[in-house]
């Protein structure tokens, strides 16, 4: 990437070494790096990309910050809960995509968190439960069980996200009369 958009971005790291010993997601800081890329440094002459990875409390964070374009609330707000909406750069699917991941393996407590401002940048910072590596830990991750014995461990001891509030339900429809037409307006 950094070739095909001429050097025009850096990228550095921050990783505390203390969560070299916990387990990861695999392919989970892909998309967040490519979108960092395309949609917030790509075009600027000085771009930064800053990936970090701390331990906080029993969680650990991976982040990717870029000082690029940004994103307005609305645009944040929509990014992780719908697909359907299009969008002026990309398809947001990875992101979803990321998230959803997460959230069946451990639950609704981990994913994805979107900090942006319109040119300043964006924070995007994934949420996980520090597990400690093990060859059998590796493996049930791997096999993305959702039940398997470390999500139920996880999530009894998590108080789950806050969900946006569900949808208004429709308006009921306005039966057909025994004529079968449609009753008039009365207006």
């Amino acid at each position: 990437q950094k070739i095909r958009y001429k050097n025009a971005f850096s990228v550095s790291f921050d990783i505390d070494p203390e969560i070299e010993d916990y387990c990861t997601v695999k392919l989970i800081l892909q998309p967040i790096l490519e979108n960092a890329i395309n949609y917030g440094v790509g075009d600027a002459d000085d771009g930064q990309i800053v990936v970090s990875g701390c331990k906080s409390g029993d969680d650990i964070v991976l982040s990717v910050q870029d000082n690029g374009l940004g994103m307005s609330e609305e645009t944040v707000r929509y990014l992780l809960t719908d697909s359907t909406r299009v969008r002026h750069h990309g398809s947001g699917v990875g992101l979803i995509n990321v998230n959803q991941r997460i959230q069946l393996l451990f639950g609704p407590a981990y994913g994805l968190e979107i900090i942006s401002e319109p040119d300043v940048g964006t924070l995007v910072s994934v949420h996980l439960p520090a597990i400690p590596y093990t060859e059998e830990n590796r493996q049930k991750l791997e096999q993305g069980q959702p039940d398997h014995p470390l999500s139920a461990q996880i999530n009894a001891a998590k108080p789950a996200a806050q969900s946006p509030p569900e949808p208004a339900a429709p308006e009921p429809a306005v039966a057909a009369g025994a004529d079968g037409k449609e009753p008039a307006d009365e207006g």
